[in-house]
């Protein structure tokens, strides 16, 4: 994940907590309709805040699907 909207693919959330972890971030996120995320950011830059508004973006070939369980 990437904070900022420069791909095809974005999500815009509240950051609810961060945890730094290096050379990472850890951010706990809430979405638009309170759907929950965990994104692992790469530290390059300032420190993300609690609270927070953001746009997650991620390449295509990032993504893949999970089968339904049931």
């Amino acid at each position: 994940f990437r904070l900022g909207a420069d791909g095809p693919n974005t999500f815009p959330a509240r950051i609810v907590d961060v945890v730094f972890r290096g050379s990472a971030f850890d951010l706990d996120l809430r979405g638009e309709n309170d759907e929950a995320l965990n994104a692992h950011v790469h530290a390059s830059g300032r420190r993300p805040e609690k609270g927070e508004a953001v746009v997650l973006s991620w390449d295509p070939e990032r993504c893949f699907l999970l089968k339904a369980e049931g």
